[in-house]
């Protein structure tokens, strides 16, 4: 394959997918900039949801520790910690969706990455198009002051 502009007669991931005609061009590169768009979307879900099951995990964590701090009278606050240290693991439930916004991701990137191996630049600019759509729209930065990078608040 070579680095084309080409718009009718172009061909990409399967037999199916022909262009004949450019409104047919048109209605891919539309596609295109869609599926990027919302691969960068779901792979903001997934560090959004990796972000709540952490917190969830450190909130119950926290409740579990404090009902075990009332029989830990006698002891100093490095034994204390060392008691209270463990791993702390996402449910199953919790990782299956991990898991499936994974491979939903993994599936997105590896679709939009054969379609930019046609080397078409119209297709490729689309791509960068749905990948900043998808970023702008869907990734937008926020934070709460009185939280800490896991979600927790302080009160101040």
């Amino acid at each position: 394959m070579l680095w084309n502009w080409q718009t009718i007669d172009s061909c990409f991931l399967s037999e199916s997918w022909h262009v004949k005609s450019r409104g047919a061009f048109a209605a891919s590169c539309l596609g295109v900039v869609a599926l990027a768009a919302c691969v960068e979307v779901v792979k903001h879900w997934s560090a959004q949801y990796d972000a709540q099951v952490c917190v969830s995990l450190r909130a119950a964590d926290a409740r579990r520790a404090a009902l075990e701090d009332d029989g830990d009278v006698g002891l100093t606050t490095a034994q204390r910690q060392r008691r209270h240290r463990r791993t702390l693991r996402a449910t199953p439930f919790q990782q299956l969706v991990r898991t499936a916004l994974s491979v939903l991701l993994q599936g997105g990137f590896y679709i939009l990455m054969l379609i930019a191996m046609a080397f078409n630049g119209y297709i490729i600019v689309c791509i960068l198009l749905g990948t900043a759509l998808g970023k702008f729209l869907g990734d937008w930065l926020q934070i709460d002051p009185d939280e800490d990078e896991y979600g927790v608040k302080h009160e101040h």
